[in-house]
């Protein structure tokens, strides 16, 4: 990764030392100096961009405590068991979830997690989102509160970015 970060730079350091070549000597290769500077600078921005985002996106899946003083906007990918939703979303990709102290009202609890192998290959959304069904289990006294189980698995984006983490959670 560090090459690849470092090839920009590289080609604005030599974009810059043949351009200033071409003019002390007074040889050809100009219009290749300047697009050596221009692809190198461009390749270097985006890199940087490309490191701010990777940064950014780390840092909001970075893990959170299950005790919350209060409302907290979260990624699904930070839902572990013992956080509490104020709402669940609509069905499909859940973008975006709100985390609520447990002992206030909420709309569902994250109570497992299933863990997909490591190396496996993408089972299909109705797949994985029947494997991690079948992981969740309902005790008797949840289905005597009228609770039921929600499943939410991988998706697809989610699997190649090695998410094989599904989650189970409690409603009612």
């Amino acid at each position: 990764m560090a090459a690849v970060l470092l090839l920009g730079p590289f080609a604005v350091a030599v974009g810059a030392l043949a351009l200033r070549r071409v003019r002390t000597r007074g040889t050809r290769g100009r219009r290749l100096a300047v697009t050596a500077l221009v692809v190198g600078a461009v390749e270097t921005l985006l890199a940087a961009v490309a490191v701010v985002v990777l940064a950014v996106t780390l840092a909001g899946l970075r893990d959170l405590p299950t005790a919350l003083d209060g409302p907290r906007d979260a990624h699904p990918a930070q839902v572990v068991p013992g956080h509490c939703l104020a709402g669940l979303p609509p069905d499909g990709a859940v973008r975006r979830v709100q985390l609520v102290p447990c002992d206030e009202p909420h709309a569902a609890e994250a109570v497992s997690t299933y863990a997909f192998a490591p190396g496996a290959a993408w089972p299909g959304q109705a797949e994985a989102a029947r494997a991690v069904a079948a992981s969740c289990r309902l005790g008797d006294a949840d289905r005597a509160a009228g609770r039921t189980a929600v499943a939410w698995a991988p998706t697809r984006a989610a699997w190649l970015l090695a998410d094989r983490t599904g989650l189970c959670l409690l409603t009612g």
